[in-house]
């Protein structure tokens, strides 16, 4: 399978996941793809660079042992962080320039400029010539489910004690490295205990 999930959004890419989880029980599965999402539970990755191998192993062996395996992990959640970001100054201010997600994010403009390049090709985020960023409908609907995630946490991190800041931090991380279903079930769980 080649970037099976590439074109879709969170939600589906898990559903598509499950169905070929099912489907492949006892077979072998060659699959080739960027979003670490889609082979992230695979029994073996390798990882290819300019043509050649760079590294073997599991997601959790890979992020130890591999550095181009760990920049894509890192590249892929920081994209995530602009869209969150990009929501959350758009909520509060009405409008969005680079400049602010920069403020927001803590890093510098050019950082800014290349990850809202790479989000306008994938079709998340646009910037209007008046320079002001908006997210798309996609951008907006994975932006929401990220944010989503990121309060759960805080709130459930304070809930136990777990001052402000610190929750706040480790929701962030929490946020990213999720699957949609523990989600699910944990948000799920917490409702029912609620009632």
């Amino acid at each position: 399978m080649d970037e099976a999930t590439a074109s879709i959004d969170s939600d589906n890419e898990s559903y598509i996941q499950e169905a070929i989880d099912a489907l492949v029980n006892g077979k072998i599965l060659l699959v080739i793809a960027h979003r670490l999402n889609t082979i992230k539970n695979a029994n073996q990755i390798l990882v290819l660079d300019e043509g050649k191998c760079v590294g073997m192993g599991t997601h959790k062996e890979l992020l130890k042992n591999c550095d181009v395996y760990k920049q894509i992990a890192l590249s892929q959640l920081s994209k995530e962080d602009y869209l969150e970001a990009i929501l959350i100054i758009q909520q509060n201010h009405g409008y969005v320039r680079c400049t602010d997600v920069a403020d927001h994010l803590r890093v510098k403009k050019p950082s800014v400029s290349r990850a809202v390049k790479e989000l306008s090709k994938k079709k998340c985020v646009m910037k209007k010539t008046d320079g002001t960023l908006s997210l798309t409908e996609q951008g907006q609907k994975l932006a929401k489910q990220i944010y989503e995630r990121h309060l759960f946490f805080t709130q459930q991190l304070m809930d136990v004690g777990v001052p402000y800041e610190i929750a706040e931090q480790d929701a962030c991380r929490l946020e990213h490295v999720i699957s949609e279903e523990s989600f699910k079930r944990l948000r799920e769980a917490n409702k029912r205990n609620v009632r």
